[in-house]
């Protein structure tokens, strides 16, 4: 094409460009027809069709913005040639970015990712060419950090001595960051995890492991997520942990699952975690386990309780008959008082309780402590009481009060506060609504994590897992009161810790001894004097390795021997 000519294309571009064209149609001297959109590039080359060396640039369009940090460059193919790729910051291309030769497809993909709103410009060449391609140029995107990670568990890994942190992610998030902390507080650890597989190795076995973690990109790591903890452990986790206090009120510092882990393992038991959004995501599933931990907090209705979907997956998995430890402040307020027609009847009919009061009296700043029922799985745990904002949590104002719904019993009350109006806590054990196998719950209206001291609190959770482990078909009702009992330990078999219960018809001294199966005693449990009625001691067999043993109770003129086996 000559000057003249080239001179009248431009021309022609010019009028059409300021007439808005669409697209405009370009027949050369030999008869080729081509086209372009005029609206979608701010300079044209044209270059003679029937030189069939020369390039044209493709993808991303001339002047294009928001462009990937590691963009693909696409040009028109010259057939049976290779090419050369030159990107520049310069638009003559005196220094180069990248520059490479002999290249056999008519794309590129750019791995050495480019700065950030930066404008790039860039030309191709056949190889057997001297002429260049126009020179076209785009503008990178500047990236944000990813958002908060909401929505994870951490789970024990197929690998030995490993936690895996199952997560959603979007395209914004290249890495995951993991801080790793032994107490929930101080976090020394730093992983970077690469996306595509979350799992953290050469853990210690049996240990508990505090994380939390955040997205990063080429932005740099976004905000950190609550914490959550898992148990590099060789068994097989039964007990699940669900974070769901999600409300940025005074005091909350998304890390209250150390009090829940800590105590839960203080008897040698294992758990994994999970974020309530990580429940309703369907990364877990809340069947896969026999005990649920689920940590409420003091949500109300600002971040609902509980959502409708965390609803639906709380009622299968009781109705499957699993076991579900719930504590928080403001249930019953949000479901039961505020809440819809389905928050009422999930309410009466799965947490088997009603609104009774915002707190005792409806008194806000009062009430602090509670005291077992005689008569219940409970009565022997002594009066406690939880944090009024200066033991280390935040301060539960407005403790719930309870009515019993749909075969609950109260089983813990309010001190120097009547029944007749209320209860501090609700347990459950039979089927629920459409169940297939009976389930168990307990309910408090108070935050687990703000019992204290740290011996009340672990106290209160073995007694928990305990109610949740009791063989129905044992328990002490279906015993007469006038003879001696001595009931199977559970669990069984079990690895560091397992109850032992024993029914006695009068007050008189008890021992439990432990031997071994050549008839050695290696342990001494009780010596001393119980009250009559329903009992339980709790044995711990640490010094004890793996196998078979015999446990014996004696009682005045009774004596009765079971077996159990510690698997190790």
């Amino acid at each position: 094409m000559n000057k003249y000519i080239q001179a009248i294309f431009f021309l022609l571009i010019s009028v059409l460009t300021s007439l808005s064209a669409a697209e405009m149609i370009i027949t050369l001297r030999n008869g080729n027809i081509d086209s372009l959109t005029v609206a979608d590039v701010s300079t044209i080359y044209i270059a003679d069709s029937s030189n069939n060396t020369i390039v044209r640039l493709s993808e991303p369009f001339n002047g294009a913005i928001n462009i990937s940090l590691l963009p693909i460059l696409k040009w028109r193919i010259v057939p049976g040639q290779q090419y050369e790729l030159m990107i520049s910051l310069e638009s003559d291309f005196n220094s180069t970015v990248i520059h490479i030769t002999g290249l056999d497809d008519n794309i590129y993909q750019i791995y050495d990712t480019l700065a950030s709103q930066t404008t790039y410009y860039w030309k191709v060449r056949s190889m057997s060419s001297e002429e260049w391609s126009a020179v076209w140029r785009f503008t990178t995107y500047a990236p944000t950090p990813p958002g908060k990670i909401k929505s994870f568990a951490i789970i024990n890994s197929e690998t030995p001595n490993s936690l895996e942190i199952r997560l959603n992610t979007d395209d914004s998030i290249d890495k995951i960051i993991a801080l790793l902390s032994s107490d929930g507080r101080s976090f020394p650890d730093t992983l970077r995890l690469d996306i595509t597989s979350v799992i953290l190795t050469d853990l210690q076995l049996n240990r508990v492991y505090y994380i939390k973690i955040m997205g990063s990109n080429t932005a740099g790591p976004g905000p950190v997520s609550e914490v959550l903890a898992g148990i590099p452990s060789n068994e097989n986790c039964r007990i699940m942990i669900i974070n769901g206090f999600d409300r940025g009120s005074a005091g909350n510092t998304y890390n209250f699952i150390r009090q829940h882990a800590s105590a839960i393992n203080y008897y040698g038991n294992i758990f994994e975690s999970a974020s309530n959004d990580a429940i309703t995501d369907g990364l877990v599933n809340l069947t896969d386990y026999q005990i649920v931990d689920y940590i409420l907090g003091e949500e109300s209705t600002v971040d609902e309780t509980f959502n409708y979907a965390e609803q639906d997956k709380i009622e299968a998995f009781l109705q499957n008959g699993g076991k579900l430890f719930v504590s928080g402040s403001e249930i019953a307020w949000d479901l039961d008082n505020k809440g819809s027609s389905a928050d009422k009847s999930f309410c009466s009919n799965f947490l088997k309780m009603n609104y009774a009061a915002d707190a005792p009296n409806n008194e806000k700043d009062k009430w602090y402590s509670v005291e077992s029922l005689t008569g219940t799985f409970f009565n022997a745990i002594p009066g406690f009481s939880f944090d009024n904002g200066n033991h280390g949590t935040y301060q539960v104002d407005w403790p719930d009060v309870f009515n019993v719904s749909n075969g609950g019993q109260g089983f813990l009350k309010y001190t120097n506060y009547s029944t007749s109006n209320g209860y501090a806590g609700v347990l459950f054990d039979g089927l629920f609504p459409d169940g297939t196998k009976p389930g168990k719950l307990v309910i408090t209206g108070f935050p687990f994590e703000t019992i204290y001291p740290d011996s009340t609190r672990n106290l209160f959770m073995s007694e928990v897992i305990q109610f949740f482990e009791y063989i129905s078909d044992i328990e002490p009702k279906t015993v007469t009161a006038n003879q001696f009992a001595l009931f199977q330990n559970y669990p069984n078999p079990f690895n560091n810790t397992t109850i032992i219960p024993f029914l006695l018809p009068g007050e008189c001294d008890v021992k439990i001894m432990v031997y071994d199966l050549l008839g050695r005693k290696v342990m001494q449990i009780a010596d001393r004097r119980f009250t009559n009625g329903y009992h339980r001691v709790t044995l711990i067999t640490e010094s004890l390795s793996s196998g078979e043993y015999l446990y014996t109770l004696e009682a005045g003129d009774f004596r009765a021997t079971k077996k159990f086996s510690i698997i190790k």
